[in-house]
């Protein structure tokens, strides 16, 4: 009869988190994907000090049910890949309407009228003033609030302000002046564009109201950027204002900056120490429409004036067609330098597209050549989708 096998030794469990800090990095800086980043520090604390900060491109946020608890989004670095639709759970934008999204943060409201800003990676959230029946006034709608629900009240009667319609009736979309997270929450400032209103609304964390100001431009604000402490609104002509937000809130009309007439669209974006116009019409007949987009800058510590440009100096510009959540960087691993990403194919009007599948397109600055990618995501719920940029910290 043999002898039993001898007891084999258990070894223990790799302790992973006693890695070398020099190892850790080494793996973090490889991390080209800001899911995978996330994942990474999530680990543990060791893990999350490793990490150096890393600029992601922004992701798209997809079509978005306020019934579920998730949101999915399509990664632009990932074009190449069929996992480039990811889904990130959140709970706490059940229910809820998104309004856009500044400087990684989302806004959400409620059919209640409630606001407030979260985090989507972090899940930090702060609570700011609910809409009030002067923001509507704004934009020259008469609301008024029934058993907690808002209503329009119309010549042919009142009519419930649902979630689809509270960016229509309220407010948006937002501007951060910083992130809630770089330092002194309460310094931060808000800025909301209304519905159709040459009016904005602003507030700080903490404060109980929305405070209304006149921007002194001659139609809807339809863009707005923070840049260097100050905002900057653009409306739909074109015509920019700089707004002073503070003790005492005042907006200056800035002639100097005229575009060339009959464009359709305006979209302003705040770097350091410059602005940038995207300009966009349309020529030709129904439905054979042909899009053209212009881009402009100045520098706003000289004489402001637009300075048409065919080069972004290898950067990349992600444009939100329905949103003001743009955002410009370089150098983002797995997207073409001096291009223009869309949040969705460039139409005429804003009929939606026969397709169930949501696509994105991809513009060349320097010659206009046009691409567009299917993001592999069914449009069932609300087709207008936004760029967002990961806050990771």
């Amino acid at each position: 009869m043999s002898p039993p096998p001898p007891l084999l030794r258990k070894e223990a469990a790799p302790d992973w988190a006693a890695l070398p800090p020099e190892l850790l990095a080494l793996v973090a800086e490889r991390l080209h994907h800001s899911v995978d980043y996330v994942r990474f520090r999530s680990v543990c604390s060791r893990w999350r000090a490793a990490a150096r900060r890393i600029p992601f491109p922004p992701l798209l946020a997809l079509p978005f049910d306020p019934d579920a608890a998730a949101l999915p989004f399509f990664d632009p670095s990932e074009i190449a890949s069929s996992a480039a639709v990811h889904s990130l759970p959140l709970p706490e934008a059940r229910h809820q309407a998104l309004l856009g999204s500044s400087r990684g943060w989302l806004f959400l409201i409620d059919e209640a009228g409630s606001v407030s800003l979260l985090n989507p990676f972090t899940r930090a959230r702060f609570c700011l003033p609910p809409v009030t029946e002067s923001l509507a006034r704004a934009s020259s709608l008469s609301v008024s609030k029934v058993r907690d629900r808002w209503v329009l009240d119309h010549r042919n009667g009142k009519h419930p302000v649902t979630l689809y319609h509270m960016r229509s009736t309220f407010i948006s979309e937002a501007t951060l002046s910083s992130s809630p997270s770089e330092g002194d929450e309460c310094a931060v400032i808000i800025v909301a564009v209304l519905a159709s209103s040459t009016k904005l609304a602003f507030c700080r964390i903490g404060d109980r109201e929305w405070t209304l100001f006149n921007t002194a431009l001659h139609n809807f604000v339809s863009s707005v950027a923070y840049c260097d402490g100050r905002f900057y609104a653009v409306d739909a002509f074109g015509e920019v204002c700089v707004c002073d937000v503070g003790i005492s809130t005042r907006a200056t009309y800035i002639s100097s900056l005229m575009v060339p007439p009959e464009r359709d669209s305006f979209r302003i974006i705040g770097l350091k120490k410059e602005l940038l116009l995207v300009a966009h019409y349309m020529d030709g007949d129904f439905p054979h429409f042909k899009h053209h987009y212009e881009i402009y800058r100045t520098d706003i510590k000289r004489r402001m004036k637009w300075y048409r440009v065919d080069t972004i100096g290898g950067r990349t510009v992600f444009l939100s067609v329905h949103f003001n959540s743009n955002a410009i960087g370089g150098a983002f691993y797995g997207c073409k330098s001096n291009a223009m990403y869309f949040s969705e194919p460039i139409r005429g009007g804003r009929e939606p597209s026969r397709s169930q599948i949501h696509k994105m397109a991809v513009m060349d600055v320097t010659n206009g050549c046009l691409e567009v990618i299917s993001c592999n995501c069914n449009v069932q719920f609300s087709r207008e989708v936004f760029w967002f940029t990961p806050c990771l910290y």
